[in-house]
């Protein structure tokens, strides 16, 4: 039987039962009556062989309690709320102290998938507007995406994967993929397999590079950053070749746009009054010979 004095000490150790720390090996130095700890994994001195029970400081020394199923504590450490499953605590959370460490809803969450969810269908409401979904990285090289799995195992992630460009990338087995959309944080190159587009401007006798996907294709450039008000005379269609037999096609030259083909161009190489294009070992060259300020193109690859 227990005597009164003993209900009474439990008691105090018991309800509303708040402990300094869930995992103490050894007895914490200079306790103050009503000290509670829950004791760890490796215990040590008078806590041995004691793993998982409630120890609390009263009348001078330490009293031990064995959890029952269902035994509820406060981690002051931990800002959490604890509870006894029957072989060991888990954290449930808190709500008057600090965020919970995870949250399972009809799931078991871990430290890696610390909100998780078993459902039908997740609903993320209004109040009243609209609403963001946010998904935040620490550095450019890591990855904020969505990832879509089939068991577990990815097919379809949509994000930013490994650096700033929104991607939408596949795979057949969740190990192999391949990037299937590309778009630069700065609106100026959009990448998809066989097919790039992007823009870029070129001050007078100045040139600028511009790197195909493939070795060859073709190539559109329109000169004009308003694609409203695109100026035909400075825009043209090519087939190009920049591998070992380099090679430039015209398909369609505006009256301002001139093909050198195989030609080094170096910002006055080329005949005045116009946009001049010529191929080199794995790029593409666009030389201006007019105007009196920088102009903008817009161009896409196709191959």
């Amino acid at each position: 039987h227990v005597t009164h004095n003993e209900a009474v000490r439990m008691l105090d150790a018991l309800v509303h039962a708040s402990v300094e720390t869930m995992n103490a090996d050894t007895p914490p130095p200079g306790p103050a009556p009503g000290t509670r700890v829950i004791i760890g994994t490796s215990p040590n001195g008078i806590f041995s062989g004691k793993t998982g029970q409630l120890a609390a400081f009263q009348d001078a020394a330490w009293a031990f309690y064995t959890p029952q199923i269902g035994w509820v504590v406060w981690a002051q450490d931990a800002a959490a709320l604890y509870v006894f499953d029957g072989t060991g605590w888990t954290t449930t959370g808190g709500n008057t102290g600090g965020p919970p460490a995870t949250l399972g809803v009809n799931a078991t969450a871990d430290a890696i998938n610390r909100l998780t969810v078993a459902s039908q269908a997740s609903l993320f409401n209004h109040e009243g507007a609209g609403h963001r979904l946010k998904v935040n990285k620490a550095d450019e090289t890591d990855t904020a995406s969505v990832l879509f799995q089939n068991n577990f195992s990815g097919r379809a992630e949509l994000g930013l994967t490994g650096s700033d460009a929104f991607q939408l990338r596949t795979s057949a087995d969740g190990s192999n993929w391949t990037t299937q959309l590309s778009i630069s944080p700065d609106h100026k190159r959009l990448e998809a397999p066989g097919f790039i587009t992007g823009q870029f401007e070129v001050s007078p006798n100045e040139v600028a590079t511009i790197i195909p996907p493939r070795p060859s294709g073709f190539l559109f450039i329109v000169h004009g950053g308003d694609h409203n008000y695109p100026q035909i005379l400075h825009s043209g269609i090519f087939l190009f070749d920049v591998g070992p037999s380099r090679m430039l096609r015209s398909v369609y030259l505006g009256d301002q746009m001139r093909n050198k083909g195989t030609a080094l161009l170096t910002g006055t190489a080329g005949p005045s009054g116009g946009t001049n294009v010529a191929v080199q070992d794995g790029e593409i060259q666009v030389e201006l010979r007019a105007f009196s300020h920088r102009q903008p193109y817009t161009y896409a690859f196709v191959s």
